[in-house]
């Protein structure tokens, strides 16, 4: 049976957890708009230095690109502020870690979303754990990966990795706690806090080469922040899983 999903009714995720992420209006430069109007993903090369559990990459202040190396914290626990966790987040674009980003799951979201998508019906007789598997949401991620990363190279001669964001603090919004309850009745989850980031800009150090980039949202248990799985899965995600 031919699998689809009918995002539409999938958590309404655009009307909570991804308000101000996935569903805010981005200007002409947004990477959305640069994704939907490309009829391939060029996915980039692995040429990230590793060094243990850190990638590095060209950090950035502002605008201003510095010579400092940006890191990137494996985690299979959550961190320890969302600041922390948007900043892996959007660090990890930059070096190319989509490992990273997986471990930036909460398991206990990723077995509740696959609950939720199985008993709802949303992909037909298909099972989220299947259509879900972390193999297919890994290729998913190296293709939205790619995506940034094709951007970079159409505006600017200088190497993804020595780009930065514009990530600060002051990005990060806190939902509200009747739309966290109404996130953990629809998942049957028990997440304390959550935050959106609605957009970042991805700069070379050169203001007319940056360009809008992914929105995230990130969701606090015990004292833990993770990366939304279901959220980033309908919003950043879907146009690069193979799910149809």
């Amino acid at each position: 049976m031919k699998r689809y999903i009918r995002f539409v009714t999938a958590l309404a995720l655009c009307g909570v957890m991804a308000v101000t992420a996935s569903c805010k209006e981005k200007d002409n430069d947004s990477s959305s708009e640069e994704k939907s109007n490309s009829s391939a993903v060029v996915t980039t090369a692995e040429n990230t230095e590793k060094s243990g559990n850190t990638t590095t990459a060209a950090e950035s202040t502002g605008t201003t690109t510095t010579t400092e190396p940006v890191t990137v914290t494996m985690s299979e626990n959550g961190y320890p502020s969302a600041q922390e966790a948007a900043q892996n987040y959007y660090n990890a674009y930059i070096t190319n870690n989509y490992e990273a980003i997986y471990n930036m799951f909460s398991q206990d979201e990723i077995t509740a979303y696959h609950a939720y998508v199985d008993s709802a019906g949303l992909i037909g007789e298909e099972k989220a754990d299947k259509a879900f598997g972390k193999g297919n949401v890994m290729k998913a991620i190296k293709a939205s990966i790619g995506n940034i990363r094709s951007i970079m190279a159409e505006k600017s001669d200088k190497p993804a990795e020595q780009w930065a964001t514009s990530f600060k603090a002051e990005d990060l919004a806190a939902v509200s706690p009747e739309e966290l309850a109404q996130y953990n009745s629809t998942l049957g989850t028990a997440f304390t806090n959550a935050m959106n980031c609605g957009y970042v800009y991805y700069n070379d150090g050169d203001d007319r080469n940056s360009f809008v980039g992914n929105a995230c949202s990130l969701v606090e248990k015990d004292g833990r922040w993770y990366l939304s799985y279901s959220t980033i899965l309908s919003a950043e995600l879907i146009t690069f899983l193979d799910i149809y």
